[in-house]
């Protein structure tokens, strides 16, 4: 016991104290399912479900009292774990169509808010601005829900539009700290890629009963279905592909050895979920960082590409039938004209100047995704394309306002990233760009807001970090402390490491 002690002990004084903390987190996130997860199989949801949000919210308050930072990777675990604690609870009890867990991670969202409103630095930062000019758009969108009397949908909808802006702000706010997120995510970014790849996995071979039922329950189909698609821990098969994308690719930067051990896996569960556009994105990034990556991102590339070599041995290996299965949904990329799917598109696109001529002013954030979901009937329920909601939802002008925006703040990402020179922002904006590639195919709003939304504001926060250190170098050029002063920042600096 003593040998294994000191062989743990030695293994944690390794990592960064940052690395460690965000450990003790993943048990803490693990604590916190297992207890709602035994309340629910005492048939108990009615306790678990609002259990579960307020420790969320208890946790979340505590986190960002100690930093900002162990916040935003509490609150990113709940976003891609609440999905499945729904689905657990609902087993175990009815399902409800509107499920207190799953506006967990909005919950939370708001801790986030009484920092920013009472920032004396964010105001100042030009690329506030930029979030600010999108907010415009959303809630006008908003305010069009509540004049055609939408006003709940609306309101579930609106807070999927302006929740990663949130988030952005929040993060820009913190840019002085931001060389202390990295740490952070080396721990989390392959531990959530490791815990999504393996079960969603083992949920194409052996469904469990908690997903069967959520998928029946959301299909609402006579037929029973036996089989179900790859969603993981997650909502739906296309938001899971696209984090797993996201995350593979921040594995060029993130994570370490670590990450290389986790691609194998993570990449057969991306092919398995049969997501074009998510496969589509990884290529376009990993094309990306050949383009434009040097150094260590390279030698993450080779790790990627070797991984891509254990990827292809692990297919092989698959049953027969899976494998043509994959191989005729790939395939079909060649074959569009057939494909239902982007005939869907192609028609909604066809159709979109005639849309948007009969609602030249929008029809609110409750006429797509969520608003829509939570009242029966709307038309737009699930938008297979995120150039054509922003028009249905605010109209022409403020559409097209809002498509700009997004473009120039992917733009600002890169240019972030070729100003800092830092591989971290250069691997950021290359998952920014992909993530905003997926627009045309799904919308970016909610957590797929959040993964474009995250990754634009750390590339920016650490061209804003470098840009301050140059400035506070060159004014000690040009006025050099005197001794007193020298003396002052000595004993400063000895009192913050006692």
């Amino acid at each position: 016991m003593r040998r294994q002690a000191s062989a743990s002990q030695r293994l944690l004084s390794k990592l960064h104290p940052n690395s460690v903390i965000a450990l003790k987190q993943a048990l803490m996130v693990t604590a916190l399912i297992a207890v709602t997860w035994i309340i629910s199989m005492a048939h108990l949801a009615i306790v678990a479900r609002p259990l579960f949000v307020l420790a969320s919210i208890i946790l979340s308050i505590i986190y960002i009292r100690r930093s900002p930072w162990q916040y935003l990777t509490f609150s990113l675990w709940i976003w891609t774990l609440a999905p499945f604690m729904r689905r657990i609870c609902d087993y175990y009890s009815a399902p409800v169509g509107f499920n207190i867990v799953l506006i967990a991670p909005n919950i939370i969202s708001l801790i986030m808010l009484p920092s920013l409103l009472t920032s004396r630095t964010l105001l100042k930062r030009k690329e506030t601005a930029v979030g600010l000019l999108l907010l415009g758009p959303s809630i006008y969108g908003l305010c069009v829900s509540f004049v055609i009397s939408d006003i709940f949908p609306g309101m579930v909808g609106a807070i999927d539009w302006i929740t990663p802006l949130i988030y952005f702000w929040f993060i820009i706010d913190n840019a002085e700290t931001i060389d202390e997120l990295k740490p952070y995510f080396d721990v989390f970014i392959p531990l959530n890629l490791a815990i999504i790849s393996l079960y969603g996995i083992y949920q194409n071979y052996f469904p469990p009963a908690w997903d069967l039922k959520y998928w029946n329950f959301l299909k609402g189909e006579e037929e029973k279905f036996t089989t179900i698609p790859i969603f993981s821990t997650l909502n739906f098969p296309g938001i899971c592909a696209t984090w797993v994308a996201l995350l593979i690719l921040l594995s060029l930067g993130f994570g370490g050895g670590i990450a290389f051990f986790v691609l194998p896996t993570a990449l057969l569960m991306l092919v398995m979920t049969e997501v074009r556009s998510a496969v589509g994105a990884l290529v376009f990034g990993l094309i990306l960082a050949m383009t434009f990556g040097r150094g260590r991102l390279v030698q993450a590339l080779l790790g990627i590409f070797a991984a891509l070599f254990v990827f292809f041995g692990l297919f092989a290996s698959l049953d027969q039938d899976l494998a043509t299965r994959l191989t005729r949904r790939f395939a079909s990329v060649g074959d569009l004209e057939h494909d239902g799917s982007a005939n869907a598109r192609k028609d909604l696109i066809k159709n979109t100047p005639n849309i948007i001529a009969n609602i030249p002013f929008g029809m609110g954030t409750g006429s797509v995704g969520k608003g829509a979901r939570a009242e029966a009937g709307k038309k737009f329920v699930d938008m297979d394309s995120g150039l054509v909601a922003p028009f249905i939802v605010f109209g022409w002008f403020f559409g097209a306002f809002y498509g700009f925006g997004l473009a120039a703040i992917v733009a600002r990402c890169a240019i972030a990233a070729k100003r800092s020179g830092s591989q971290t922002a250069l691997v950021l904006s290359i998952g920014a760009i992909a993530s905003a590639a997926t627009s045309l195919f799904t919308m970016n709003v909610g957590i797929q807001g959040l993964m474009l939304w995250m990754c634009i504001a750390y590339a920016i926060a650490i061209e804003v970090q470098e840009h301050n250190k140059r400035i506070g170098a060159s004014s000690l050029l040009r006025d050099p402390p005197n001794w007193r002063t020298r003396e002052r920042l000595i004993l400063s600096a000895d009192r913050k490491i006692l």
